[in-house]
């Protein structure tokens, strides 16, 4: 990890122990047709220290924008000891148009409670929105959240497991509709490749710290993983959504068709659904004045002159 800033230290639920490290891109020209940005890891899993039994040492890497938070139950590489994860980046961005039919949040507006300056997306929004309902009907935290929420709670509990999902069923469907597609989301298309690794010692003590370099080759497949993020060009691919028809298109297509098949106008429509109404609204009135015993009403019309006889 030379050149890179160093790592962090964090523990999340579901994972325990986390690192996270930032590498800013330093281009001297960033008009260069063709950049390369490599970034090498070299991962000590530690396998001897592993105690849990139902799960294999190992790890998730978790590639995202520096301002948006990593969705923690999806887009991730898994990385084992013994193996070399080869990822090449292409960054995308996808910008959709607000309308009533393809309706988006600006998530840069959407703050986290727990993690303000970072864009959330709409699966972690939807989580977030659950997290505090759940934290505000049962006063905890569900057992499996990820959120550095104060209490979680007990899932032998009957009460408190039944809250949780009470909770759930009661504002899940809130919780989706406030959190529409992102009106623009960045992200990194990742392409892997994995191989064994290593197979020479020659190599492996190349890379290693003087602390480690005296390690076995066979000790040193079940410790260690070689990982490699690769940047093969500075292209942005930005996919950009517009509807077929704007409103007013729609409008002078609907007024286009009628007149070259019904042959009429929009005018002579309006006029038809006025005289509809109003003979409708006469049809009505004096049915209550039959059942209420009055005179009946005469009837009220614009434009052309209507002639009726009651008796």
């Amino acid at each position: 990890m030379d050149n890179c800033s160093d790592p962090v230290f964090f523990y999340q639920y579901l994972f325990s122990n986390c690192y996270t490290f930032e590498q800013p891109l330093k281009l001297d020209n960033w008009k260069n047709v063709w950049i390369t940005q490599v970034v090498t890891m070299i991962l000590n899993f530690e396998t001897e220290d592993f105690m849990e039994v139902l799960r294999q040492p190992g790890g998730f890497l978790f590639i995202h924008p520096r301002d948006s938070l990593p969705d923690f139950r999806r887009d991730y590489v898994e990385v084992n000891p013994g193996s070399k994860v080869d990822i090449k980046l292409q960054k995308r961005s996808t910008i959709l148009k607000d309308s009533p039919i393809t309706k988006c949040t600006d998530y840069g507006s959407v703050l986290s409670r727990w993690y303000p300056n970072k864009k959330m997306n709409p699966r972690q929004c939807s989580q977030e929105c659950l997290a505090e309902a759940v934290e505000h009907h049962c006063g905890c935290a569900h057992f499996t959240s990820i959120y550095p929420i104060v209490r979680r709670c007990d899932e032998v509990n009957d009460t408190e497991y039944g809250c949780i999902f009470e909770a759930e069923k009661i504002h899940v469907d809130d919780c989706l509709d406030s959190c529409a597609p992102p009106c623009e989301k960045e992200y990194y298309e990742l392409q892997m490749s994995y191989f064994q690794w290593p197979t020479r010692l020659e190599e492996l003590r190349r890379l290693l710290p003087n602390d480690l370099k005296n390690m076995t080759l066979e000790f040193a497949q079940k410790q260690l993983a070689e990982v490699t993020v690769s940047f093969p060009g500075n292209e942005h691919i930005i996919h950009k959504h517009q509807p077929k028809f704007e409103a007013i298109e729609v409008f002078s297509y609907v007024g286009g068709y009628i007149g070259i098949w019904l042959g009429v106008s929009l005018v002579t429509l309006w006029e038809f659904f006025e005289r509809l109404t109003l003979l409708v609204q006469f049809i009505l009135q004096n049915l209550c004045c039959k059942l209420a015993g009055c005179s009946q009403v005469k009837p009220k019309c614009s434009g052309t002159v209507v002639q009726m006889t009651t008796y």
